[in-house]
């Protein structure tokens, strides 16, 4: 968990110093991949907060999702680790992120109408 924390922190910074780079939100969205089966919560509350901060430049949540790692970490919440949507930080991250991809594919699209069932 402790590298968890240090990409964490280190996105934070570089958010911070408006220093924020594709292999950093790469980095952090690999990270929130794998730390999903382990319900933790410092990626999607990162980007809530990302998306939340109106001073913070818009590219970066479009960059977030065009990663394939945001890809998968939304294929394995709703397919394998639906447990974690009882957690309000990760279902919010999806209910938030979901429409911002859905018109990409229709198969986004009925992922976002199945997460506004649960």
């Amino acid at each position: 968990m402790q590298y968890h924390v240090f990409i964490d922190l280190m996105c934070r910074v570089a958010f911070m110093r408006e220093y924020v780079t594709q292999e950093l939100i790469t980095l952090s969205a690999m990270v929130g991949y794998e730390a999903a089966p382990l319900h933790f919560v410092h990626f999607p509350k990162l980007w809530l907060e990302v998306h939340n901060t109106p001073s913070l430049d818009r590219k970066y949540i479009t960059m977030l999702v065009n990663t394939n790692y945001f890809t998968d970490y939304v294929e394995l919440i709703m397919l394998e680790e639906r447990a974690c949507l009882s957690n309000i930080m990760i279902f919010n991250f999806l209910a938030t992120f979901l429409p911002k991809v859905s018109s990409h594919s229709s198969w986004w699209y009925d992922l976002c109408i199945i997460c506004s069932y649960l």
